[in-house]
């Protein structure tokens, strides 16, 4: 577990720990630490405050999961946006719980992400589900030409190590690509953005078998405004 705040810390490694089907391997306080534990202790969960002194979260987390790609990480946060949540999600966090949480909805939530891969929880205020940033959200923000590439291969359902190997960048570089496209589109995952990529203009419909060629760099259109034929050149 890793927590800036001690008290709120240890309070609650001593509230796992009286679980027998929980171990609390180690905790820490800071960004560097919680990569540090990660990459040496590779935990089945960590339980991590993304409200970490000079730390920015999302490379947090992005670093955590490049060092310990098994480990399933519940977010602890007293904000409830949805935009932030969203991210988050997208970055790849298991879980999202408010700090208001009860014990018994946090133990609950370690035991769905460990027990299934594909779960997703998430604890908010019930008043946090009404706000307005829950809406779909707009694309927003300069595509870069290397973001369009990243977007074109996904369309063709390109894996990681594909876009690093056809991009001639690395892993970690493409997950970041990743990472922006995600946050600029509002996406949660890899098919969403290219859903919203195609909705928005950023890639023309693609039948099947075809690939793009993508030039040149462009924001996300106002709507009705003609999309650029230019701006893509078809490719057998």
């Amino acid at each position: 577990m890793v927590d800036g705040h001690h008290l709120f810390r240890t309070g609650l490694v001593s509230l796992l720990t009286s679980v027998p089907a929980f171990a609390v391997e180690a905790e820490g306080a800071t960004g560097a630490e919680a990569v540090t534990l990660c990459r040496s202790m590779a935990p089945d969960v960590l339980i991590l405050d993304i409200e970490l002194p000079g730390c920015d979260p999302y490379e947090v987390l992005t670093d955590v999961l490049k060092e310990s790609p098994d480990t399933k990480v519940i977010i602890l946060s007293m904000h409830d946006d949805g935009a932030h949540i969203r991210e988050l999600i997208a970055v790849g966090a298991s879980g999202y719980l408010h700090k208001s949480v009860d014990y018994p909805a946090l133990r609950t939530a370690i035991h769905c992400v460990t027990l299934n891969s594909d779960q997703l929880v998430i604890h908010l205020p019930q008043k946090a589900l009404f706000l307005d940033d829950w809406a779909e959200p707009k694309p927003s923000g300069l595509i870069s030409k290397r973001e369009l590439e990243v977007l074109a291969l996904l369309a063709e359902g390109a894996s990681n190590a594909e876009l690093a190997q056809r991009l001639f960048i690395s892993v970690s570089t493409v997950k970041r690509h990743l990472t922006n496209i995600y946050r600029k589109l509002g996406a949660v995952s890899r098919s969403d953005a290219t859903r919203r990529a195609e909705a928005a203009g950023l890639l023309p419909a693609r039948r099947p078998g075809e690939r793009f060629v993508i030039s040149g760099s462009c924001a996300p259109p106002r709507q009705g405004r003609p999309r650029p034929p230019e701006r893509w050149r078809e490719t057998s």
